[in-house]
């Protein structure tokens, strides 16, 4: 398999305070970084090894000190809804396949779900829990909204206020 170059400068806002961190002593501590490598097809490659990964930090390759797959860790799951009036006919089947999408993804009590409906703009109908029924309660609670007439020509002078 070729050899994946992974350049970690994205994900520094995701480990904190960068790649390295350093301890009291001024000496860089380990950091984890989580990552997931598809291939063209989108395919996650299951093969990977340490010898196919390198860690660059400014260019400077780092030492892979461990190298593990995990397929049991947690998920934190927001799920978007388009709740515009403009939906209203397909919204019962769109409720639907939220519930089973949420169903079959999430483990209850260790997946985190939330549920953001959106129209003009977005609303937290159920922040990230744990607890499948709660999502389901805010899925089925979803009702299609009706923006004003006017919410176009609300934008656009919002949007030339603002250049």
């Amino acid at each position: 398999m070729k050899t994946l170059f992974l350049i970690i400068a994205f994900l520094l806002a995701c480990v904190g305070s960068g790649l390295s961190q350093t301890n009291k002593d001024g000496n860089s501590a380990p950091t984890n970084i989580l990552f997931s490598v598809k291939a063209q097809d989108k395919n996650i490659i299951p093969t990977l090894r340490k010898e196919d990964v390198r860690v660059l930090e400014n260019g400077i390759q780092q030492e892979i000190l461990s190298f593990q797959k995990r397929s049991d860790l947690p998920l934190s799951i927001a799920l978007m809804v388009d709740a515009s009036a403009s939906l209203e006919r397909t919204f019962t089947k769109l409720k639907a396949a939220a519930l089973l999408f949420f169903g079959s993804v999430s483990h209850p009590g260790k997946d985190s779900m939330a549920v953001i409906s959106f129209t003009g703009k977005p609303t937290l109908e159920q922040p990230l829990t744990p607890d499948l029924n709660q999502v389901r309660k805010a899925i089925e609670q979803l009702k299609p909204v009706q923006l004003p007439r006017d919410f176009l020509e609300q934008v656009i002078k919002k949007t030339a206020k603002s250049w």
